[in-house]
């Protein structure tokens, strides 16, 4: 915006007088210079910003507002490098820092609770026998404990860790997982088919996994959880199998396997293994959160390099604010002028004779030698009165040959050199009075 109010005051984006009401196009406001298209809505916003609380404040002590015309063309050439690169910055935050989707904090919890109970909301008291395999839990137990697409499958964690854990006909000691997670009824083959593990076991399935509370989920966690289940994936013939596997089927006999199939492992490992809606699902939510990760990553590291740009335009706008102080000051003094060839000729010591001084501007005086006469004195002819009034001694007005003649108010006779030089006094001030100038030239 100070680009743009700097070149063209507050019509480049404003209506009229009207502060507040903004012109929506370059077009609409008249001006179709280079830069106008690219600029344009970001000088739309900042001129509405800059009118409101709490900006109007921020603006207002930045000193901005307070930069006199001196002020406004230093720190224009200050902030302008500054100013453009602060646009590619706010560009690339638009087109490097927007995740394709993304999920709030309630949407991975969902979405964690449909992997595990095949639910957004975690049940209560008990799973749903049905939800948990996927919509429906007909069929013998090695039907329901294949890992692949449609209803009445191992479609959930908790229905994976059943087939896992659950007992057959046959218990087996130890359990193979928990006594918890044996399971209070058979369930082999056909047996228990339609019934069991029934909504109370799986809750008792369910509590024996430990749960860490307050632990984050990210991307990593959620990856590297189905990285460890998916190593432990053996295969056998065509197929992969999570579990204990003997012979045939995942049926829960000791003699067949306690287990999870997934069908054409061998062919296509990473095929079989999205055909299992939980697997599918938590995968899916890692990339996401693996995007939305890595674009606020991007988001910090471009809005640091915004607020150093912000930074290093501000201490601009200060110093060009002191360097026009400094301009003006030396402006109202006011340069010492410079004596022309003719003005230094005018008077010079070697007119040693009333015959030799010029008479039109000099006076012959027989102490003195030739001088100027009375009112025709100028600073350039040697009095160094300054504009302002004040005396300022110059070169030409110490040239005397002799210490008689050398003026001891504005000179000092350098013994050793035998000569009439400036007193060191009027050149340290000299040099003052032209410091903030130079110091401005310098950093600017």
């Amino acid at each position: 915006i100070s680009q743009c109010q700097h070149q063209h005051g507050n019509q480049c984006s404003t209506r009229g007088t009207d502060t507040k009401a903004v012109h929506s196009t370059p077009t609409e406001a008249q001006k179709t210079g280079l830069g106008y298209d690219d600029f344009w809505n970001d000088w739309k916003e900042a001129a509405q910003a800059v009118t409101t609380d709490p900006m109007k404040e921020k603006v207002k002590a930045s000193g901005t507002m307070a930069l006199t015309e001196q002020g406004l063309i230093i720190a224009r050439a200050a902030i302008s490098e500054t100013a453009s690169q602060m646009q590619e910055l706010r560009k690339r935050y638009r087109a490097e820092t927007q995740p394709t989707k993304t999920l709030t904090a309630q949407d991975v919890t969902a979405a964690v609770n449909t992997a595990v109970y095949g639910t957004t909301n975690k049940p209560s008291p008990n799973p749903g026998r049905d939800a948990v395999f996927g919509g429906a839990s007909s069929g013998n137990r090695e039907a329901l404990c294949t890992a692949e697409a449609g209803s009445a499958k191992a479609a959930t964690a908790l229905a994976t860790l059943a087939c896992l854990c659950n007992k057959g006909t046959s218990a087996v000691a130890p359990p193979v997982c928990s006594k918890g997670a044996d399971g209070a009824s058979a369930w082999e083959g056909s047996t228990g088919e339609n019934t069991n593990p029934s909504d109370t076991e799986l809750k008792t399935i369910a509590e024996s996994c430990s749960v860490v509370k307050g632990s984050k989920i990210t991307h990593h966690e959620i990856s590297n959880r189905i990285k460890a289940v998916t190593k432990l994936i053996h295969v056998e013939a065509t197929n992969g199998y999570l579990g204990a596997f003997a012979d045939t089927e995942c049926n829960g006999s000791s003699g067949s396997g306690v287990c999870v199939k997934f069908p054409n492992f061998k062919t296509n490992a990473e095929q079989a293994l999205q055909k299992v809606k939980w697997i599918y699902d938590l995968t899916d939510m890692a990339a996401t959160l693996k995007d939305m990760e890595n674009k606020k990553a991007a988001a910090e590291q471009i809005l640091t390099q915004i607020k150093a740009a912000a930074e290093k335009s501000e201490a601009s706008i200060k110093h060009a604010a002191a360097s026009a102080h400094a301009i003006s000051i030396n402006q109202t003094k006011g340069p010492t002028p410079a004596n022309t060839v003719q003005e230094q000729n005018k008077c010079k010591t070697k007119n040693t004779t009333a015959e030799e001084c010029p008479s039109e501007h000099c006076v012959y005086d027989k102490e003195k030698g030739c001088k100027p006469k009375p009112g025709t004195e100028t600073a350039a002819a040697g009095t160094g009165q300054g504009k302002d009034g004040d005396n300022k001694t110059t070169a030409t007005e110490c040239t005397a040959t002799s210490e008689t003649n050398c003026d001891k108010n504005k000179c000092t006779w350098d013994k050793e050199k035998n000569q009439c030089k400036v007193k060191e006094g009027a050149a340290v001030i000299s040099a003052v009075i032209k410091a903030p100038l130079l110091l401005a030239v310098l950093l600017f």
